[in-house]
């Protein structure tokens, strides 16, 4: 099946994401537990507030480590990140250092590199020891500390020194263990120091469609490099301050404004001219992350981040006469209230907003095909900020209905014999794609080869496994202003019924759910995020022959669950057997203790669609 695409906002976290980065590096030799073969024996972070020669907060950090071997000989990776904002004072660890850029997938650039060791612990009770030093540059890139470690740690030790003239920093707890050792005391010199000694402590691990990171991992947010969200408006908004001419701009208006009829569609229009003709690429390198590239600069190379398409938009629908803003958002992936955390790390993505006749309306055209009027599902009842002159506006975006993300399929068919009493369905199917499920087959098809995407949309409506044969495929409503994708195709199911002793048992259950899958639980530790939240509505549609009539149908199905509601029904009118199947995704998060619940809430529904319905020899 065609994933999901998802974007990756990856700077603006700073420290959360790289705590990723760095597990996806190293986890092909990562411990995740205590009995696994590499631990870090001991882990002292220290961070101390000071002033350079210049006048300017900084953070020194460095971190000593302690590794060891409980089984047997292992090779032990020590590294640390850097980039524009985080200096590299010291790398030291037996072997050679080793640099690397770090590059995420789905960023096109991003100037973090890793320093890494490589080096071979021979022997249980042999160690290795690596110490770092670096240099925050800027406190308001100095967002997070993570607990967790690339390797199991039976000790850490996490120190934050304060000096008196750096009050102004505070520290927020999330997700801490309940064995913290925490403490807060004043030394000789009157600073604050703040001590967190953790023991027994998990390798963070990676899983499939778990939570994003700040909503799992044990880690201290750093807050105070603005005193308000109003600063930190002002620095963004001082970055946005770009140049924003736009050659040939009368050109690329009158484009715009070709076929538009009123002003929702010239504003509409401007919406999908982006979305068409500017690539979404994350870049990320240092001040890049915050900075927005020149409109010109984004026409030019025709790819842009979301803050360059944000800041695109705004300037050809002001170009037009429209009230547009830029906007600061955080999305679902952000676990930290924008209201009460003026940091960075609250916010990891930008949008445009434009006001028109006292409604605003939410453009993001870091995805390609969505519509004027519908909000992504990542955003939607997120705070934001949206720009208000000098100052700005908090606005909740809103939430959308189901059947505005939502897909349906309508089969109609006729039962095909064959001699030796097999059925089999052939008919023809028409579907509909709204909102982020419209976007999710568009993007999947633009990404497949074009030999693979007859196979690869069977995937996407979710009949691969199901039906023989699909052809004849045709999509209509590709366009970025299009409400919905349509979509036609003619299909065969073979051997979907049985003549047995006068009774046909026939199974005409078409396709699966797209997103809905049971969770492995042998290894799991976080919780399990279903996909999207989204509508599915199937209905087949079958000729009963004349020779045969309806004998059974199974009871009707329906069950309301904390994730997700179910109903099924079969029935017929006249010679028209119709089965009936409506699945709503209303929440994502499935908790780690109530995975097995929810498997078997599947499995019940798996159970209900699968039932045969009876039809007799007349």
């Amino acid at each position: 099946m065609m994933k999901m695409r998802k974007k990756t906002q990856y700077g603006l976290a700073d420290l959360c994401s790289m705590m990723i980065l760095l597990l996806a590096f190293l986890q092909p030799i990562s411990a995740q537990k205590a009995d696994d073969n590499v631990h870090i024996l001991q882990c002292n972070d220290r961070y101390v507030f000071k002033t350079d020669d210049a006048g300017k907060t900084i953070v020194v950090n460095t971190t000593d480590y302690e590794y060891g071997v409980t089984q047997y000989a292992a090779l032990v990776q020590p590294c640390v990140y850097y980039g524009e904002f985080i200096r590299l004072d010291k790398a030291q660890c037996k072997g050679y250092a080793q640099y690397k850029s770090a590059i995420p997938r789905n960023v096109f650039y991003d100037d973090t590199k890793i320093c890494y060791f490589s080096y071979q612990i021979p022997k249980v009770g042999k160690t290795l020891k690596a110490s770092f030093a670096r240099t925050y540059l800027d406190p308001i890139y100095f967002t997070t500390i993570p607990l967790c470690e690339a390797d199991y740690v039976e000790h850490k030790k996490i120190e934050i020194i304060k000096p008196k003239a750096f009050q102004q920093f505070r520290i927020k707890e999330y997700n801490l263990p309940a064995s913290v050792e925490k403490s807060a005391m004043c030394n000789a010199d009157g600073d604050s120091v703040f001590t967190y000694v953790v023991h027994a402590l998990p390798a963070q691990s990676i899983e499939p469609n778990s939570s994003s990171w700040g909503y799992r991992a044990p880690h201290l947010l750093v807050l105070g490099a603005f005193q308000s969200l109003q600063d930190m408006f002002a620095w963004s908004h001082q970055l946005a301050n770009v140049d924003c001419s736009i050659p040939l701009q009368a050109e690329i208006l009158c484009e715009i404004q070709k076929g538009a009829k009123n002003d929702v569609d010239k504003i509409a229009n401007t919406y999908a001219w982006v979305q068409r003709n500017i690539r979404y690429l994350a870049f990320e390198a240092g001040i890049s992350a915050h900075q927005p590239a020149t409109p010109a600069e984004t026409i030019r190379k025709r790819y842009g981040d979301c803050k360059a398409m944000a800041l695109l938009l705004k300037t050809l629908l002001k170009a037009q006469g429209f009230d547009a803003r830029q906007t600061d958002i955080g999305t679902w992936d952000v676990p930290y209230s924008l209201q009460e955390t003026p940091s960075i790390a609250s916010i990891d993505h930008a949008i445009c907003t434009v006001f028109y006749q006292g409604k605003p309306y939410y453009l993001d055209a870091t995805n390609p095909y969505i519509p004027l009027g519908y909000v992504p599902d990542n955003i939607q009842g997120k705070m934001a900020l949206v720009e208000d002159g000098d100052s700005f506006r908090m606005n909740k975006l809103p939430e959308m209905t189901a059947d505005a993300c939502s897909s349906s399929i309508t089969y109609q068919a006729t039962l095909e014999s064959r001699e030796d009493g097999i059925f089999d369905i052939k008919g023809n199917l028409c579907s509909k794609w709204k909102g982020d499920m419209k976007s999710w087959v568009l993007v999947g098809n633009d990404a497949t080869a074009q030999d693979e995407k007859e196979k690869a949309m069977a995937a996407a409506m979710g009949v691969k496994e199901r039906l023989d044969e699909i052809a004849d495929i045709e999509m209509m409503g590709k366009r970025p202003q299009d409400k919905a994708l349509n979509i036609t195709a003619s299909f065969k199911k073979k051997g979907a019924g049985q003549l047995v002793d006068g009774s046909v048992y026939l199974d005409i259950n078409l396709d699966e759910n797209l997103f809905l899958a049971p969770v492995d639980t042998t290894k799991r530790v976080s919780d399990y995020m279903i996909d999207l939240r989204s509508k599915e509505v199937r209905d087949v549609k079958i000729l009963i022959p004349e020779k045969l009539e309806v004998g059974s149908l199974p009871a009707p199905y329906q069950i309301h669950t904390a994730w997700v509601d179910f109903s099924r029904t079969y029935s017929h009118e006249g010679n028209q057997l119709v089965m009936h199947k409506e699945c709503v995704i209303h929440h994502r998060r499935v908790p780690r203790s109530e995975i097995s619940t929810w498997n078997k809430i599947l499995s019940d529904w798996g159970t209900a669609c699968n039932e045969q319905v009876v039809l007799k020899v007349k």
